[in-house]
């Protein structure tokens, strides 16, 4: 990985602790611990991750980041940095991520009904960088201006469809919108209750052209005897002109059970509801499921819907940020499934 990355990440656990100089009200907590686990992205992986929770005064909820290493059994090598974090008396919030992949992949091509034989193996690195800086407009509502860089690089064909493999175009994307957000959540990795919307808007360009962005996320938290129902709803549509390695995917997190990338389109919306509860001391279970669909051009959100359930299993590893980790397997359509191991919840 380049010098820039490695700089950024570390920005990105160390800039907290810069933007609040007093400590008189200063919690903090750090997990690092191995990681374990599969997805149906990777297979079997192992790593390490380091859980960073701070709150710097009474009135502020919890702000966290986290640095993710992982290693997988199909070659990957994956660098994840994140931070969520809120600025003394809320005043403004920090976001950023950063990706780093050198990652053998899968490739079925765009839209709703592709089919599981035109499956194509290639490898390609990957890196991208968001950075968002929200001002308080009123207690819990943020608006403020985003950035953002995804380029993919360094193609190579492996196995499957060769026709397929020339759409895949390797390139730079970056812009700028704005991102509005109302947060009521008690906790940002293990919400108990309250809701939270976000709407993300911008214009980004690449060699192919310009493209609109625009995402719509809403969550709602209900908390009821030893536990929480949480909601999600979101969509998320780009421009005829994105470039392949820029389109919604569907699967991963946000639709557990999926393939991350099996399908992806111009359109993605989904729809989930979890049910987790505390069952003894640290331990907890959670029942999830969905729906949703991604597509491009004229074809209808209807066509070939794609349902997701699952089980999964909680242990409260820092009780005073309530950090879960988290171990969930979720079962799909057409004999999709995957097992998923993380800190924090999907949602």
């Amino acid at each position: 990985m380049s010098g820039f990355y490695r700089f950024v990440a570390c920005l990105t656990l160390a800039s907290p602790a810069l933007l609040s100089a007093d400590s008189s009200f200063r919690k903090t907590s750090i997990l690092p611990v191995p990681t374990l686990g599969y997805t149906p992205e990777t297979r079997a992986y192992a790593g390490a991750v380091v859980q960073l929770a701070y709150r710097p005064d009474s009135l502020a909820r919890i702000s966290s980041a986290k640095i993710d290493i992982s290693f997988t059994r199909n070659r990957q090598r994956i660098l994840l940095a994140e931070c969520d974090w809120f600025l003394r008396d809320e005043k403004a919030v920090l976001k950023t991520q950063l990706l780093h992949t050198f990652y053998p992949d899968y490739y079925w091509g765009i839209g709703a009904g592709t089919s599981d034989l035109q499956r194509l193996r290639y490898s390609g690195q990957r890196s991208s960088a968001q950075f968002a800086w929200l001002f308080r407009l009123k207690p819990k509502l943020f608006a403020g201006p985003d950035l953002r860089f995804h380029q993919q690089r360094n193609f190579s064909f492996m196995e499957g469809d060769t026709a397929l493999f020339t759409t895949l175009a390797p390139g730079r994307a970056g812009g700028f919108g704005w991102t509005y957000l109302s947060d009521h959540r008690d906790n940002q990795l293990n919400a108990g209750s309250g809701r939270m919307f976000r709407l993300q808007m911008g214009i980004n360009r690449w060699t192919g052209g310009n493209f609109p962005k625009l995402q719509l996320d809403y969550r709602h938290y209900f908390p009821i005897s030893e536990g929480t129902i949480a909601f999600r709803g979101f969509y998320h549509h780009s421009g005829k002109l994105t470039p392949f390695f820029d389109l919604p995917l569907y699967g991963g997190d946000a639709a557990r059970g999926y393939f991350l990338g099996r399908f992806r389109g111009q359109h993605l919306a989904l729809l989930q509801m979890e049910i987790r509860r505390t069952v003894y001391r640290r331990w907890g279970l959670a029942a999830f499921g969905g729906a949703g669909n991604t597509i491009t051009g004229r074809e209808s959100m209807f066509q070939a819907i794609k349902p997701n359930a699952g089980l999964g299993l909680r242990f409260l590893a820092d009780r005073a940020a309530r950090v879960n980790l988290r171990l969930d397997y979720a079962w799909g359509a057409h004999g999709q499934s995957g097992f998923y191991i993380a800190f924090g919840e999907a949602f």
